[in-house]
C-alpha cells in the first residue's frame, strides 16, 4: 500500500512543481559526472592509443634470443593484428669503400601496426608519410648515412653478406626508442633478407621484437596462452613500460584527468543537497497535517524514501542521456582541437554516472528528509515550529557516503585525501574572505542608488547562500587560472631554456686526433657548440671497501639499486656549465689527486655523500677516487651531462672519445652532408624525435586538462542555478510584494542583475588572489622558478566572472521578473 501512496505523492509534487528542481539536480549531477567521465575515459583511451604509435604497437614481446615459436600462431587464434622486427647493430659498406656503424631493422610486410613511416626524397630533404616497408633487395637509410657512406638513391650497401639496393630515405619510425643507441643512424630492410645477411649467428647481439594490436582483453589472455619456457628471457611490453616519459606524462593525465572529475562529484551533491533542502522546507506543513491525521514518523520516512527512489531512478536515466549528449556537443565544439577521432567509451563511466547519482542523492538528500520525521503536529497551528535536527549521525551518514563515492571514482586513498583537505582548506579561507567581502560590499551599496540597496539587501539577507555561490564560482575559476598560470609559466621556462639556439644535435665518437678539427668545422656551421667532454663507459663496482651490492644492501630510504649499472662517465679540470654546486667544493684545474664529482639526485639516490670512497671499473681497469662534491645538474638544457665526474689525473691512461651538442637550423640540415664526409666515423645524433614525441603527448595531456576543467566549471554553472531556485519562493515573494508596492520590472531586473555582478566579481576576485597565491607556492617550491604577479588577470578575472555569473543568474531568475504579482501573493507561481 505504500508504493502506490508514494507514487501519487510523487505525481502530486511532480504536477505541483515541487520534485522538478530536485529531479533537475539528479540530472544535472548525473549528466555532469557522467559527461566529464565519458570525456576522460575517452581522452585517456586516445592519449593511450595515440602514445602507442611510440610503440608501433599496442603490446610489444621483445628479447635477445628468437624462442618464441607460437607467437604467430596465437595471433592469429586470437585474432590479433602481427608483426616482427630485428634488430643489430653491424657495419655498412658501400661500393666507394666507405663504411660506418649503422643500427639495422629488418621488419616484416605488416609493420608498424600503429603510426607511420616517413620518408624523403633526398637525404635531409622534407618528408612524408609512407605505407609500405622495403621489399626484398631493399633498404632504406637515414640521411646521416648518404654522406657518411659517399653514396645516393640507387646504389648498393652491403649488409653483412647481402647486397641490398637503397630505394628510400628513411627520416622517422613511431617506435624510435630515446637511447643513443636507438638514435644511431638506421637502416630499416625486409626480414626476408636476413638469412641472405647471415647477421643472426649464435652469441649475436640481436633483439628480436614480435609486435601486436588488438583490444587489452584479448591481448592479456593471448599473453596467458604463451608458453612460460619460450618467453622466460622476453620482456612484454606496453607503452607505460617502454619509455618511461611517456608513461610519466600519461600517469599525470590521468591524475590530473581524475581531479576534474573529483570536482563535479562535489558540485553534483552540492546541487542535490540544495534542491533536498528546498523540497524538504515545502513540506513540513505537509508532513505535520499527515501526522495529526495518524501517520507515523516510520511510515513518513518510508513515504519520502520512495520518494527519493523513483525520482532518483527517473533523474539517473535521464541524467545518462543528457551526459551522453553533453560530451558530444562538447566534441562538436572543440572538435578542431583534437587530431583524429576519439574512441568509443567503456561502460564504466555510465556505471560511474549511475551510481554517483544515487549515492549523491541519499548522501545529501537525506538530511533534511529525515528532519521531516521530527517535525510537529503542532505546525498545524503553529507555523513558527520548524524541523527539528536530524542528529549529527546522518550528516556523518552523508560525509562518508561522499567520501567513498570520491574513493571509489579515485581508486587512490592518497588522492582522496588530498583533494579533500585541498578543497576543505580553501573552502574555509574562501567562505571567511567571501563574509569579509560581502559585509563591506554590503555596507557600501547600502549607500547608492534604490537599485544597488535593493540587490545588497537580497544579497545580506542571503548572506549564506551568496557565500555558497561565490564558494562555487570562486574555486571553479580559481582551478582554471591555476592550470592557465601555471602553464604559462612552464612554457616560459622550456621557452627560456629552450631558446631557438639550443642544441639540437649530438656529436659522438670524436677520436682524440679529431678534437680539434671538428671544432672548427662546428664552429662553422653552428652558431652554438658547445665544450668537447670525453666520455668513457664504466660502472660502480665499490664504495668505502664495500662492494656496491653490500654498499646498497647497507642503505635505508633509497630509491633503487643500480649502483653497479654501466653509465656514461667524463673527466674535466673545469666547473661545467648548467651545473650549480650544492655540497662540497670543486678541485682546482693542476689537481693531481683522484678525485669526484656526483650529481646531487644520484647521490641521494645510493646514499652516498661528500667523503665517499669509490672503486670504478673503467674498461677492465679497476681505478679509486674521493667525492669531494655534489652537483645539481639541468638536464633539460639539452646539453652534455653527466651524474659522475673525475678529476683529469684519475683517467689519465685510459682510452677515450669524445662528444658535444650543436644547435642547427631546419632549413641548414643539409651542410651535415660536407661534415659527415670528413668524418665518416662520427656519429650526429639529432634530438628532434625526443622532444616531438614528449612535446605532443604534453600537447595532448594540457588540452584534457583544460577541457575537463571547462566541463567542471558548467557543472559549477548548473549548481548556481540550482542554488538561484533553492531561494525561488523567498525572491518570489519579495518581488511580489515590490510589485504590489509599485516596483517596477525594471527596478527587479536591475537589482537582479546587479546582485549577480557582485557576487560573480567577487568571486573572480577571490579566484584570481587564490590562483596567484597557489602558482608562487608552485612556482617556487615544486617547479623551482622565480614568483611573479600577473596584473592583467586581476583586472580580467573579476570582469570575466561577473559577466558569466549575471548572465547565468539572469537566466534562472528570468521567471522571477516577468511573475505577475497577483500570482504570486495568491501562491500560484
Amino acid at each position: 500500500m505504500r508504493l502506490p501512496f508514494a507514487l501519487r505523492l510523487v505525481w502530486r509534487d511532480w504536477r505541483a512543481g515541487e520534485l522538478r528542481l530536485l529531479l533537475w539536480s539528479i540530472v544535472i549531477a548525473v549528466s555532469s559526472v557522467t559527461a566529464v567521465a565519458l570525456f576522460v575515459d575517452r581522452l585517456q583511451l586516445a592519449l593511450v592509443e595515440q602514445s602507442s604509435t611510440f610503440l608501433a604497437a599496442d603490446r610489444i614481446l621483445s628479447g635477445s634470443q628468437e624462442s618464441v615459436s607460437n607467437v604467430a600462431r596465437l595471433a592469429e587464434e586470437f585474432d590479433v593484428e602481427y608483426a616482427e622486427t630485428v634488430s643489430f647493430a653491424t657495419v655498412l659498406y658501400s661500393g666507394s669503400d666507405r663504411n660506418l656503424l649503422a643500427s639495422v631493422k629488418a621488419v616484416s610486410a605488416d609493420y608498424p601496426l600503429r603510426g607511420v613511416l616517413r620518408v624523403a626524397a633526398e637525404p635531409f630533404g622534407d618528408d612524408a608519410p609512407i605505407f609500405e616497408v622495403p621489399r626484398a633487395g631493399e633498404v632504406w637509410l637515414d640521411s646521416r648515412l648518404f654522406p657518411a657512406l659517399d653514396i645516393a638513391l640507387g646504389d648498393q650497401v652491403d649488409v653483412g653478406l647481402a647486397s641490398l639496393k637503397v630505394t628510400r630515405v628513411l627520416t622517422r619510425e613511431p617506435d624510435r626508442g630515446g637511447s643513443f643507441v636507438d638514435l644511431a643512424p638506421r637502416a630499416l630492410m625486409s626480414t626476408a633478407d636476413l638469412a641472405a645477411t647471415e647477421m643472426l649467428q649464435p652469441g649475436s647481439r640481436v633483439t628480436f621484437k614480435y609486435l601486436l594490436k588488438g583490444e587489452d582483453d584479448t591481448l592479456e589472455a593471448l599473453r596467458a596462452a604463451l608458453d612460460p619456457a619460450d618467453v622466460e628471457h622476453m620482456r612484454w611490453q606496453g607503452v607505460r613500460s617502454a619509455s618511461l616519459a611517456i608513461g610519466d606524462s600519461l600517469d599525470r593525465a590521468e591524475s590530473f584527468l581524475l581531479l576534474g572529475g573529483l570536482l563535479a562529484v562535489l558540485l553534483a551533491g552540492v546541487a542535490v543537497a540544495l534542491a533536498a533542502h528546498r523540497y524538504a522546507r515545502r513540506h513540513y506543513d505537509h508532513v505535520a497535517v499527515l501526522k495529526t491525521l495518524g501517520a507515523t514518523p516510520r511510515s513518513v520516512l518510508r513515504d519520502y524514501l520512495s520518494v527519493l527512489f523513483v525520482i532518483g531512478g527517473v533523474g539517473a536515466l535521464l541524467g545518462l542521456v543528457v551526459g551522453w549528449v553533453l560530451q558530444h556537443v562538447v566534441l562538436l565544439i572543440i572538435g578542431d582541437l583534437i587530431q583524429g577521432e576519439l574512441p568509443q567509451p567503456g561502460v564504466r563511466p555510465y556505471t560511474l554516472g549511475l551510481i554517483t547519482g544515487f549515492v549523491c542523492l541519499f548522501s545529501f538528500a537525506l538530511p533534511p528528509l529525515l528532519a521531516l520525521v521530527g517535525i510537529s503536529p503542532m505546525r498545524v497551528i503553529r507555523r513558527d515550529i520548524d524541523a527539528s535536527a536530524a542528529g549529527a549521525l546522518t550528516y556523518v551518514f552523508a560525509a562518508v557516503g561522499v567520501v567513498g563515492l570520491i574513493l571509489w571514482y579515485s581508486d587512490s586513498l592518497r588522492l582522496t585525501l588530498y583533494t579533500l583537505g585541498a578543497i576543505g582548506g580553501a573552502v574555509a579561507v574562501f567562505a571567511l574572505a567571501a563574509w569579509l567581502v560581502l559585509r563591506g560590499a554590503g555596507a557600501l551599496g547600502m549607500q547608492a542608488g534604490s537599485a544597488w540597496r535593493l540587490a545588497m539587501a537580497g544579497i545580506q539577507r542571503r548572506r549564506g547562500a551568496s557565500i555558497s555561490q561565490m564558494l562555487i564560482f570562486g574555486l571553479a575559476i580559481m582551478l582554471l587560472l591555476i592550470l592557465v598560470l601555471v602553464r604559462t609559466s612552464l612554457l616560459s621556462q622550456w621557452r627560456a631554456q629552450l631558446p631557438e639556439d639550443a642544441p639540437n644535435h649530438f656529436v659522438m665518437n670524436v677520436t682524440p686526433a679529431q678534437v680539434g678539427d671538428v671544432e672548427r668545422h662546428l664552429d662553422r656551421i653552428s652558431p652554438q657548440v658547445g665544450e668537447l667532454f670525453p666520455m668513457i663507459r664504466g660502472r660502480v663496482v665499490g664504495v668505502n671497501g664495500l662492494t656496491a651490492d653490500d654498499w646498497m644492501a647497507q642503505q635505508d630510504n633509497v630509491w633503487d639499486n643500480d649502483l653497479s649499472n654501466t653509465r656514461n662517465l667524463t673527466y674535466s679540470a673545469r666547473f661545467p656549465e648548467q651545473n650549480e654546486l650544492v655540497d662540497g667544493e670543486w678541485w682546482p684545474e693542476d689537481t693531481g689527486e683522484h678525485l669526484i664529482s656526483l650529481e646531487d639526485e644520484y647521490a641521494a639516490q645510493h646514499g652516498l655523500s661528500v667523503g665517499d670512497v669509490m672503486d670504478i671499473d673503467v674498461a677492465g681497469t679497476r681505478v679509486s677516487g674521493r667525492v669531494t662534491n655534489l652537483r645539481r645538474v639541468d638536464w633539460g638544457s639539452l646539453r652534455p651531462n653527466f651524474f659522475v665526474i673525475f678529476s683529469p689525473p684519475m683517467l689519465a691512461d685510459v682510452p677515450t672519445t669524445f662528444m658535444t651538442s650543436f644547435n642547427l637550423g631546419a632549413d641548414r640540415k643539409r651542410v651535415l652532408n660536407d661534415f659527415l664526409r670528413s668524418y665518416p666515423t662520427v656519429s650526429v645524433i639529432p634530438m628532434e624525435d625526443i622532444m616531438r614525441q614528449v612535446q605532443e603527448v604534453t600537447r595532448r595531456v594540457t588540452q584534457a586538462i583544460e577541457l575537463v576543467l571547462l566541463l567542471v566549471l558548467v557543472s559549477g554553472a548548473l549548481v548556481l542555478l540550482a542554488s538561484i531556485q533553492s531561494s525561488r519562493d523567498e525572491r518570489l515573494a519579495e518581488h511580489g510584494l515590490l510589485r504590489a508596492l509599485g516596483g517596477t520590472r525594471s527596478l527587479i531586473a536591475g537589482s537582479l542583475s546587479i546582485e549577480f555582478l557582485t557576487l560573480g566579481a567577487l568571486s573572480g576576485l577571490l579566484a584570481i588572489a587564490g590562483a596567484e597565491l597557489a602558482v608562487n607556492l608552485l612556482q617556487t617550491e615544486v617547479f623551482a622558478l622565480p614568483a611573479q604577479a600577473h596584473p592583467l588577470y586581476w583586472l580580467a578575472t573579476p570582469v570575466a566572472g561577473a559577466l558569466l555569473v549575471v548572465v547565468v543568474g539572469l537566466l534562472g531568475a528570468r521567471s522571477l521578473i516577468s511573475s505577475p504579482p497577483m500570482r504570486v501573493l495568491r501562491g500560484i507561481e
